[in-house]
């Protein structure tokens, strides 16, 4: 675009501009809605664009107004010289009794399951995802994408392992922000385990502590439509992590050092004269273990 093609689209605006605030003492606004295709949903209506400031004199002052079902609403607001306006909110796509022919939407969940809630420190555990409550697919589910959120000095994410027909590869996770994608292999209309989360619990945990697993921002596809679901999270609670305990009325224990041992002390014998909290491993000074 040459420079004289800039200045005429330029001026036309500003002339625009003009007409709208001096010459029209009316002030206008738009309406947004949130959601404009046919919905179970509540349908927020926003006024929008304002050609100048303005105040809503009705509606509690506010600039959006919520439907829980189809109908009208009238936004009332003044400018500051005292100039009135209106603007009108009308949603006829909420499903209900008074319109049936809107089509009933497709929904479904995600839930995350675990077989251990409560962890160690350092312990390695799997998440399985998967897909519940299908309602209203025609085809079925065929793609899904969301987001990880975690406290990363908790917990660390080892391995993503794909399931059943849903297929994983070095594109589907990014390591950056924790946003996944996957796809299948045919459409799903069935319960059915997505991909499992490998996961451990950080070592540098030394006390007693709670942090919550989630897959936030979820949208499915059946092919055609994009389908949102709610959120979902894990609560898992992390033990106090165990020291390891060695004692001994023989032998002299230094920090991780065991000293005054015979020479000729079986493996057996040595074993027999030490008292452990817990299954430890010993090696001898050549590093081999006994």
């Amino acid at each position: 675009m040459d420079s004289a093609t800039k200045y005429k689209v330029f001026t036309a605006s500003v002339i625009k501009l003009y007409e709208n605030v001096l010459v029209n003492e009316t002030p206008r606004a738009d309406v947004n809605y949130n959601i404009t295709t046919p919905t179970n949903k509540d349908v927020v209506a926003e006024l929008i664009n304002p050609i100048r400031n303005i105040t809503v004199t009705n509606n509690d002052g506010k600039m959006t107004h919520t439907f829980k079902e189809n109908g009208e609403s009238t936004f009332e607001y003044v400018d500051a010289a005292g100039n009135t306006g209106t603007a009108k909110a009308v949603v006829a796509w909420i499903k209900g009794e008074e319109n049936p022919d809107v089509p009933t939407l497709p929904s479904f969940n995600l839930s995350l399951e675990t077989p251990k809630e409560t962890l160690n420190s350092g312990e390695q555990f799997e998440v399985n995802v998967k897909v519940k409550n299908m309602k209203n697919f025609k085809k079925g589910l065929i793609a899904l994408t969301g987001k990880f959120e975690y406290d990363k000095e908790k917990l660390e994410v080892i391995e993503i392992l794909e399931q059943n027909n849903w297929n994983l590869d070095e594109n589907s996770f990014n390591d950056d922000n924790f946003k996944f994608v996957t796809e299948s292999d045919k459409y799903i209309t069935e319960e059915e385990t997505i991909f499992k989360v490998k996961l451990k619990v950080k070592e540098t945990i030394q006390v007693p502590s709670e942090t919550i697993f989630k897959l936030v921002s979820i949208e499915g596809s059946n092919g055609t439509n994009d389908i949102s679901t709610s959120d979902v999270q894990l609560l898992l609670r992390i033990l106090e992590k165990e020291q390891s305990e060695i004692s001994s009325n023989i032998y002299k224990i230094e920090g991780t050092y065991i000293s005054r041992i015979s020479q000729k002390t079986t493996v057996t014998e040595f074993k027999k004269n030490i008292e452990t909290n817990k299954e430890i491993t010993i090696l001898d000074s050549n590093g081999n273990k006994v």
